[in-house]
């Protein structure tokens, strides 16, 4: 009889101990969140050679956004994007004959490449963001302390990257994908510059792969008033939640961004108890 409830207990002991692991693999598989700043950097500010009007205005919005990543924060990890750029790269104007800023140059990926995505255009820009330059770094006052990872990317000469996960072609990933589901992240807060081209290709390929994603609204400037509309349509229309993290983006209609996150929490972990 002592036998049969050594075994018992041994087995209840068991039975305890597999269930513990398995509340915390359910709790740890349930997903991470990361902020992704993109492209803040000198030569995307207002007095750049890729000027984003109204860019430093939104260091103090960034730096909140940062302050939220880590810790006890809502957001467990922030990532930068970059452009890191040699000196003769493709998107520059500098790089080709018989052209003006702004022109665009057709490209096609190289039949065979994997994940190859046919032919796109490429904007012609002034000279930004050489690998090393004082432009490709971040600016004066943003918290980079408080960055886990930054990603690099147009790296190479011939190959443009808007976003931050892909090349336009889809042939050459910046690995921030592995990056994120190395580190079980499921859901994206993005903010940076421009809203019309690096973060809306961001947002699309984050999209794509299968990335929760928030646009913080009041974290983003662009390029173009009209193509900054149709790029907030555009990541709206696949899939993109629009925040705002002080409230003062009206038209969209945007909720808050914290709300949103509790909000996200709340149904990927019913029974977190993790308080925002």
């Amino acid at each position: 009889m002592r036998v049969i409830f050594l075994a018992i207990g041994c087995a209840a002991t068991l039975l305890a101990t597999l269930y513990a692991k398995w509340l915390s693999v359910e709790h740890d598989v349930q997903g991470k969140i990361a902020l992704i700043l993109v492209d803040v950097q000198r030569d995307f500010m207002d007095d750049g050679p890729v000027p984003v009007r109204g860019a430093l205005a939104l260091l103090p919005i960034w730096n909140e956004l940062l302050e939220l990543a880590g810790g006890d924060g809502p957001i467990d990890h922030a990532i930068a994007t970059a452009d890191w750029h040699p000196k003769d790269h493709i998107s520059f104007v500098s790089s080709h004959k018989g052209v003006q800023l702004g022109d665009q140059i057709h490209q096609c990926a190289a039949s065979g490449q994997a994940g190859a995505g046919g032919c796109h255009n490429i904007i012609l820009f002034n000279s930004h963001c050489v690998a090393g330059s004082l432009g490709a770094q971040s600016p004066d006052g943003l918290a980079t302390d408080r960055l886990d990872h930054t990603v690099r990317k147009g790296t190479l000469p011939d190959v443009e990257s808007y976003s931050g996960l892909f090349d336009l072609g889809h042939t050459h990933p910046t690995g921030l994908v592995e990056l994120l589901r190395a580190r079980r992240v499921t859901t994206l807060v993005v903010a940076g510059v421009a809203t019309d081209y690096c973060v809306l290709y961001t947002v699309l390929d984050a999209l794509e792969e299968g990335f929760q994603v928030f646009l913080v609204l009041d974290g983003c400037a662009g390029i173009s008033a009209e193509a900054v509309h149709a790029a907030l349509d555009r990541m709206q229309a696949a899939g993109a939640v629009l925040v705002s993290l002080r409230g003062r983006e009206g038209d969209h209609g945007a909720p808050s961004l914290l709300t949103e996150l509790e909000r996200a929490r709340g149904k990927v972990h019913p029974g977190s108890q993790r308080e925002l």
